[in-house]
């Protein structure tokens, strides 16, 4: 709805946000105005949130000059009966300025009152919540006003604006026993935008949490587990950055797709990582010790060429599956296609490229291994300084050291 109104309202952006209703809802113990000092404090409170309302100028642009309070006031001064109950007191918040309010004679209730002010003028009948209990008595359930709030094409700034109103209208309301709020339906969304960093930072973390103890599983070390995560962290921040440049919000829409990163990123990276661990030599590929005692280069090169063809393979069918949608004319699917395209493209990334790069820079220096008649195994502190070192490229080298992996 939203991205519909901004196509069609392109030229007032924001101009959905505009429209605002400062909301009272009257409790039980006020609606009819069963007391005098009830209505008029009903009738105050209303006065100081409206004030309150009005002294945002930084964003609100007006309010409502036709507000049914004062015409409900004049249409109870062209009533007899009535007009005795108008009385003024102080403003709350200057006590120099004075309010008219109505304080119903005895056996008056103020919701009839208004009942029959909205019978003699039909147009407050959308401004006032009325209803009628068992026995036909009415019922003030709520009332409104009108406000006009500047436009912003910046979400933040609505957001702002939302919380800053409506938090200090809430207070005045406690303060005088009347729930007020200010809302518009298009607020459904700027309360999304307020918790969504929130909300996209707690999903994550608990999917890459999750992510990270199935790493540890099926991987069984800790060393290449962190080292997933860190790819997987690394996919997640650069995806982020993506959005920018591909004019994507961060929305309930882009979080989630944030958040299935985390678990279409680990495909690449997993299948890698542990064949990069169960990775042989090809003469001595088979032997468990063997595959133990390879060194970080021979590892990746083997995982590569058994697994490269196949994890970029994989990236490529889900491209081809999501193309379709890059024709869509709905924001959710072309969200998606343009996240997926970049999730693929930076798993891809990862995978073949970075990871393998990152195992050989931190599993090297951690093993020597020596050639002994044909055989390799770690060096120990007592074999002779002749021993020759072990290269899978050229295994008739033969060195004056052994090599570390």
């Amino acid at each position: 709805a939203r991205d519909y109104l901004q196509q069609a309202d392109r030229f007032w952006v924001g101009h959905q946000y505009t429209d605002v209703q400062l909301v009272f809802m009257h409790s039980d113990s006020v609606y009819r105005g069963d007391t005098p000092t009830s209505a008029v404090k009903l009738q105050v409170g209303m006065y100081a949130a409206r004030h309150d309302v009005e002294s945002h100028t930084e964003f609100v642009r007006q309010l409502d000059g036709d507000w049914w309070l004062p015409a409900f006031l004049r249409y109870v001064d062209t009533q007899p009966s009535l007009a005795a109950g108008l009385q003024y007191v102080p403003a709350p918040w200057n006590a120099s300025l004075s309010l008219e309010v109505f304080e119903p004679p005895s056996g008056v209730h103020l919701a009839s009152t208004v009942d029959d002010f909205v019978d003699a003028n039909e147009r407050f009948v959308g401004n006032l919540g009325l209803d009628y209990d068992d026995t036909g008595t009415p019922l003030l359930l709520g009332s409104r006003c009108d406000v006009l709030f500047w436009g912003h094409s910046n979400e933040q700034r609505v957001v702002d604006a939302m919380q800053t109103v409506r938090g200090s209208v809430e207070r005045i309301g406690e303060k005088y026993g009347v729930a007020s709020t200010v809302h518009t339906y298009m607020f459904v969304f700027t309360e999304m935008d307020a918790i969504v960093v929130e909300e996209a930072v707690q999903n994550m973390a608990l999917a890459l949490c999750g992510v990270g103890v199935m790493c540890l599983i099926f991987l069984g070390t800790v060393g290449s587990t962190l080292l997933v995560m860190l790819m997987i962290v690394m996919i997640d921040i650069a995806l982020l950055g993506s959005l920018y440049y591909f004019g994507i919000r961060l929305n309930s829409i882009s979080v989630v797709n944030l958040v299935l990163a985390i678990g279409l990123s680990l495909d690449p990276l997993a299948h890698m990582a542990h064949r990069f661990q169960r990775s042989a030599s090809g003469a001595a590929r088979g032997s468990e010790e063997a595959e133990k005692v390879q060194p970080a280069e021979v590892r990746v090169e083997h995982g590569l060429w058994e697994l490269g063809s196949s994890v970029f393979n994989a990236g490529a069918s889900t491209f081809c599956a999501v193309l379709p949608l890059a024709f869509a004319q709905s924001t959710v699917f072309t969200t998606f296609f343009a996240m997926m395209t970049s999730i693929v493209v930076l798993g891809i990334a990862h995978g073949l490229v970075l990871l393998p790069v990152s195992y050989v820079l931190c599993v090297r220096g951690k093993r020597r291994l020596c050639k002994r008649g044909g055989a390799v195994s770690p060096c120990h502190p007592g074999d002779p300084s002749g021993a020759t070192a072990y290269a899978h490229r050229n295994p008739g080298a033969d060195t004056s050291a052994p090599i570390s992996v």
